[in-house]
């Protein structure tokens, strides 16, 4: 393959540049109406979201803040969500938001740790990571596992802590998450 700068296309032999590649950290991608979305932190960590067009890349602060980060992108009853953190003078805020026609809006309550991972389960918005609950919780209040449905976060856990002998286990940072049959059902 040719040399590419953090992203490379599979042309079904090799793998291509795509067209000049991105500034900084890549952190996930997705496709979106023919667009490709990456995901992570770029231009020296004021933009987080790059778009390649078919032509060119474009980049925009979703987490806009002093170091903007997105760690998931996840398509979800047709709007696009992404998780992430804005960094300020006071520390870090983790968040999902949801892309609308005004721009991004956080939805539900800032967490008190990252979110890895974002899936669609039973028509819900599911986020996984390394939170415990709502920032300022101070007794947990979710295992690392939540259902975001509509601006608030449902507090009905689609996980529980019962371990079975091929799930993985309960890790303190989940980094992917898959929704699966439940092996007792």
């Amino acid at each position: 393959g040719s040399p590419a700068s953090h992203v490379a296309i599979w042309d079904g032999v090799e793998y291509q540049p795509l067209g000049n590649g991105v500034d900084g950290e890549v952190t996930c991608a997705i496709e979106v109406d023919g667009n490709i979305l990456l995901g992570g932190s770029f231009q020296g960590g004021f933009q987080d979201l790059a778009t390649w067009d078919g032509d060119s890349w474009s980049y925009e602060g979703v987490f806009a803040s002093k170091s903007a980060y997105i760690s998931a992108l996840h398509v979800h009853d047709g709007a696009l969500y992404a998780a992430g953190s804005l960094t300020g003078f006071a520390g870090v805020d983790d968040a999902v938001q949801r892309r609308s026609t005004g721009g991004w809006a956080i939805v539900g309550s800032i967490f008190n740790g990252p979110v890895h991972a974002l899936a669609s389960h039973d028509g819900k918005l599911v986020a996984a990571g390394a939170f415990t609950g709502p920032d300022g919780a101070i007794d947990p209040v979710h295992d690392r596992v939540v259902v975001l449905e509509g601006s608030d976060i449902d507090l009905d856990l689609i996980c529980n802590t019962k371990w079975h002998q091929y799930d993985g286990g309960r890790f303190p940072g989940t980094l992917s998450v898959s929704i699966t049959k439940d092996p007792d059902t």
